[in-house]
């Protein structure tokens, strides 16, 4: 969701309202007040609203404006920028001091003041970890530590800067990383090594705003008065695209997803498809008039806790217990299951001979006297598995003879052809109880036998 904030109003337009953008943003909430910065909750749930002397609230589920909550006393300095932690704290700057606020039950109490400039601040980022407080005046850049709130680390710019910062970001990506906006250049710090920036990239005109894509960790955005600039920090030279923009820039900040840039304008919106910057920047007006735009404030993509990645060296991450016990025991032959072991072939035919014990042997009349039989692993079941077996499992060498006697083809046409154990076959099978091969030929050989 983007927030727009104008002069008389606030417009609030999502994602996909942006990618197919009408030609005017309808008003959300007219505006009493002049507001000069504004910034989302973390989670997504309200936007902040600061005015010289207060700060309000409007909340999206409602959209409902909760007013003053919290008022600073117009005998004492004037607000003038504002930030919220990735905490939920808020955090002013309101004269020389920096203020940290909570807000709880409707109202915001300070939990922290911190004073080191000896002139107004007028900037001031809170790093992505909420444990750094970057503030600029027209002396210097104060960089605070929270965990140390009674010092403060002064950056060092160059004598030659001809203006104050006029405008600065951390970097999303890497805490450490500040960005400073100084006359035409961008400077980048190390705020653990800030002796010295550690690059200078000089944009040719002055700068008011700095955007650092959300995608991208070395893609930066700087707004100038009447261009749009496109930084890579790994590349030496670091400029590598400058589009004009038709009016003059207030504000600039990408999409949540990083795949356009959304720039405010004295005329309304400018928005810039990083995939077509040949093209020219779709423009909308905010409501029907074509109010100027002040300042702008996207919603950050929330963290949902997901899965655990599959890794190779973390094997119990790819799969639950019950799916390695599974796979480990498919790697493991059945006890249960005949291993046939191959001889030498006799007419033609080969024999199989079964290395179960407990089973009927019959193979040496078998082998004299009628054609060899070949058993077929392909209709074989466990105990567990098999659906013919009348004891149901409970027998591990009955469940294997009648695993075999569904398996056994006693003509060479058949040999392989598991398809004839058909349901009237195998009950056949079944009414045949002393029967070692299941088929049903093998009646008038018993009965030559009991003549015998």
């Amino acid at each position: 969701m983007l927030a727009l904030v104008t002069t008389t109003a606030l417009a609030l337009a999502s994602p996909v309202t942006l990618k197919n953008p009408p030609s005017f943003l309808p008003i959300s909430q007219p505006l009493l007040s002049q507001y000069l910065a504004s910034a989302w909750s973390p989670d997504n749930s309200s936007l902040y609203l600061a005015s010289p002397f207060s700060i309000d609230r409007f909340m999206t589920s409602q959209c409902r404006l909760d007013k003053a909550i919290y008022v600073q006393s117009r005998e004492g300095s004037e607000i003038n920028t504002m930030a919220v932690t990735p905490l939920g704290n808020i955090v002013l700057g309101v004269g020389r001091k920096v203020i940290m606020l909570e807000y709880a039950a409707g109202s915001a109490k300070v939990l922290k003041t911190l004073e080191s400039h000896g002139t107004t601040i007028t900037a001031l980022v809170v790093s992505n970890d909420s444990m750094l407080i970057a503030s600029t005046s027209s002396k210097g850049v104060h960089i605070h530590n929270l965990l140390v709130p009674a010092k403060h680390t002064s950056l060092p710019l160059p004598t030659s800067a001809p203006r104050s910062v006029s405008t600065m970001t951390f970097h999303p990506h890497v805490r450490t990383r500040l960005l400073l906006g100084l006359g035409h250049d961008i400077l980048v710090y190390d705020v653990d090594k800030p002796s010295a920036p550690v690059k200078c990239i000089s944009i040719g005109r002055d700068v008011v705003g700095i955007a650092c894509s959300p995608f991208s960790k070395t893609l930066v955005a700087v707004a100038s008065t009447n261009s749009v600039s496109l930084v890579d920090l790994d590349k030496d030279k670091g400029l590598f695209k400058t589009v004009l923009s038709p009016e003059l820039i207030t504000s600039i900040t990408f999409s949540p997803e990083g795949a356009a840039i959304y720039l405010g304008m004295r005329d309304g919106l400018r928005i810039l498809n990083l995939r077509e910057l040949d093209k020219e920047m779709k423009r909308v007006s905010v409501g029907e008039t074509g109010q100027g735009v002040l300042c702008l404030a996207v919603q950050k993509r929330l963290k949902t806790a997901s899965a655990v990645k599959p890794s190779i060296s973390n094997p119990s991450a790819n799969s639950s217990p019950v799916r390695a016990r599974a796979r480990v025991a498919s790697n493991v032959r059945s006890p249960l299951r005949p291993v046939t072991a191959a001889v030498p072939r006799k007419n033609g035919i080969s024999s199989i001979k079964s290395p179960i014990s407990g089973t009927p042997k019959k193979q040496n009349s078998l082998e004299t006297g009628t054609p060899t039989r070949r058993v077929s692993n392909r209709g074989a079941f466990s105990p567990s598995r098999n659906p013919i077996s009348p004891h149901g499992g409970r027998s591990t060498e009955s469940s294997i003879t009648s695993a075999l006697r569904g398996s056994v083809s006693t003509s060479r046409e058949n040999i392989f052809d598991d398809a004839s154990d058909t349901p009237m076959r195998l009950n056949a099978r079944a009414a045949l109880p002393g029967a070692h091969c299941g088929h049903a030929d093998q009646e008038p050989r018993r009965r030559k036998s009991a003549a015998r």
